[in-house]
This record gives C-alpha cells, sequence and structure tokens, in this order.
C-alpha cells in the first residue's frame, strides 16, 4: 500500500466513523456507560441481620440482634460451628465466648452491668474448671473445680488487702480454711 491509497484509507475511515457515529446517536439516545465508574459507598446500612459467607456461600460470620435484643458477633468456622462470639446482653453487658473445633464453649470473658468481672475456662463437657473473677469492689480471686463443678481450692484478695484461702477434699469437704 503506498502513500496515497493510506491517505485514502484514513480519510474513508474518519467519514465513516462520523457517519455511524451520527446514525447511532439518532436511534439510540441513551445514558453514557462508563467503566470503572461506581456508586458511592452507602454512609449507612440497616438491616436485622448481616451475614459473610465465603467463596462456598458458607456463612462465616454473623451481626446481628439475639432474642434477649442484644447485638452480637459470631464467628463460624468452615463447618458452620461457632468458635468466637461477642454479645451485650439485654443490660449492655458485654460478653466474650471461645469454642472449641466442635463449637463446644471453652472460654469465656463477662463484665457485669454491677462491675464485677469474670473469666472461665472449660473443659470438653462445658463444665468450668478454672474462674478467676475481680468483683465490683475490687477483689481478686481464683477458683479451680473438679469435672462435677466442684470447687476444691480458692484464693482471694479482699478489697483491704486481706487473703483468704479454701482448700476442700475430693467430695467439696472444707479441709482448710484461711482467712481474716
Amino acid at each position: 500500500m503506498n502513500t496515497k491509497q493510506y491517505g485514502f484509507m484514513l480519510i474513508v475511515a474518519a467519514v465513516a466513523g462520523l457517519v455511524g457515529g451520527t446514525v447511532s446517536g439518532r436511534f439510540w439516545n441513551g445514558e453514557p456507560a462508563f467503566a470503572g465508574k461506581t456508586a458511592p459507598p452507602a454512609k449507612v446500612i440497616q438491616a436485622e441481620e448481616i451475614q459473610l459467607v465465603d467463596r462456598d456461600g458458607h456463612i462465616r460470620a454473623r451481626l446481628n440482634l439475639s432474642p434477649n435484643g442484644g447485638p452480637g458477633l459470631s464467628l463460624l468456622d468452615k463447618g458452620g460451628h461457632l468458635r468466637a462470639g461477642l454479645q451485650l446482653s439485654a443490660d449492655g453487658s458485654p460478653g466474650l465466648a471461645l469454642a472449641d473445633k466442635d463449637g463446644q464453649l471453652r472460654a469465656g470473658l463477662y463484665v457485669s452491668a454491677g462491675g464485677k468481672t469474670w473469666m472461665g475456662i472449660l473443659d470438653r463437657d462445658s463444665k468450668t474448671r478454672v474462674e478467676v473473677g475481680l468483683e465490683a469492689d475490687g477483689g481478686p480471686g481464683l477458683f479451680l473445680s473438679d469435672k462435677n463443678g466442684v470447687t476444691h481450692a480458692a484464693l482471694q484478695l479482699s478489697n483491704d488487702g486481706s487473703p483468704g484461702l479454701f482448700l476442700a477434699d475430693r467430695h467439696g469437704k472444707a479441709r482448710a480454711v484461711l482467712g481474716p
């Protein structure tokens, strides 16, 4: 193709583009579409429940209201078992629950409306075996229990600094009590 032919092709292409653009503008009058232009994000989303799902459609997280009216966040594993939960009770007291791979509660943290803080470690049967607490007045305590829920050892410190120790036999009968 020589220079003259190349120039002629350019002119034909330009004229065809103008004619095609004019004709299509007459018949297809719509809003122009722009790639990459998205709507601005919503500032507020309102829903009774929000679910986060993985690529396979399995629910992995839930943000919702519990039956008592408190908001909660539940985190689930691939099998659908609850592994962690954060909840506010009806009175606004926060709680955190951690579960094992089978969905059994294994640890919890709770702060009551009155100011008492409690942490528990549970066995595979969801029995509390270790408790650490802080009373509303500031007195800490440590409690150790058997698989039946019977406390066999407790160590407490009152708000004024007075220590207390409790030891029980395998039946739960007090064997040593030291305190003020």
